[in-house]
């Protein structure tokens, strides 16, 4: 029975610096992407930690998944800013 190593050594050798070269061009965009996308990441990480809803002076507020809210501390006022990047369009209803 052949594994894939096998296969993948029996192609012609243009076959093979093709596709690396296909792998290193799909990461480097990758990373590309990742690299402006840094707020819906910030959001995402944020709504790991704390949820979908913000609390201040008793009162709970929702925040929609891909927004951050700046400015706050336990119990303040808060302000949510939208910046759209690579993961989400700039044209959606809620900007």
């Amino acid at each position: 029975m052949k594994c894939i190593r096998d296969w993948y050594r029996e192609q012609p050798r243009w076959v093979r610096r093709t596709n690396i070269l296909a792998l290193i061009i799909l990461a480097v965009s990758l990373a590309t992407a990742m690299a402006k996308s840094t707020p819906e990441l910030s959001a995402i990480a944020w709504h790991y930690r704390n949820g979908n809803f913000i609390a201040v002076n008793g009162v709970r507020f929702p925040v929609y998944y891909w927004y951050t809210p700046h400015g706050y501390e336990r119990g303040s006022g808060f302000s949510v800013r939208d910046f759209p990047g690579p993961l989400r369009p700039g044209n959606d209803s809620f900007t």
